[in-house]
């Protein structure tokens, strides 16, 4: 999992279909090697993000080389612009909180721990070097009593309204998860492509 700099700076020759290659974090104008050692290691691809990847390399003319990220103009994208012009305008309009960039983070971290991965897999996802840095700052448990109030609060339950379920999911996605799958899959997926 990214950090804003690190996505910034991939590019196409480092994506080989299952793995991005981490060489380099750009900020600003700066183009720096990763922030540690572990952000240099290898990303595994899952298959969903492949699919995305390659759609999006075909979209842009099939490119063998240069920012896989930019602006247009083939200089790095500015995610602050991003952001600001693009996501956050979608998301405000779905009556949705914007946490900035690094709430993916924390939200996959959370997600993949509920889902049944171990902090050890989450620490690796995130590259981090210490795993209490994953533990302590990352990973947020769920809470089922938590969980049930908010969502009795943001209207999820309501009398008269339809229950979120798989086959009829809610306006944020899959009753509020960012993905509902065999969490023992999830986990075995994980650990195959970390360790």
């Amino acid at each position: 999992m990214w950090a804003c700099g690190e996505l910034r700076g991939l590019e196409w020759t480092d994506y080989s279909g299952v793995a991005l290659d981490v060489k380099r974090s750009v900020w600003k104008t700066v183009v720096n090697q990763p922030k540690t050692r572990a952000s240099a290691k290898p990303v595994p691809v899952i298959r969903q993000l492949a699919e995305i990847l390659n759609t999006y390399r075909s979209s842009i003319g099939n490119p063998q080389s240069g920012v896989m990220f930019h602006s247009g103009t083939g200089q790095h994208m500015d995610f602050d612009k991003l952001a600001q012009r693009v996501v956050r305008p979608l998301i405000e309009s779905l009556k949705i909180d914007w946490y900035g960039w690094h709430g993916f983070r924390r939200g996959i971290a959370s997600n993949l721990y509920e889902l049944g991965a171990e902090e050890k897999i989450v620490q690796r996802v995130l590259r981090h070097a210490k795993s209490h840095v994953t533990k302590d700052r990352y990973i947020k448990a769920f809470d089922p009593a938590v969980v049930a109030a908010d969502e009795e609060a943001r209207g999820y339950g309501r009398p008269g309204e339809p229950e979120c379920t798989e086959s009829a999911p809610n306006l944020v996605g899959q009753c509020g998860k960012l993905f509902k799958v065999n969490a023992g899959e999830v986990a075995e997926r994980l650990k195959a492509a970390v360790c």
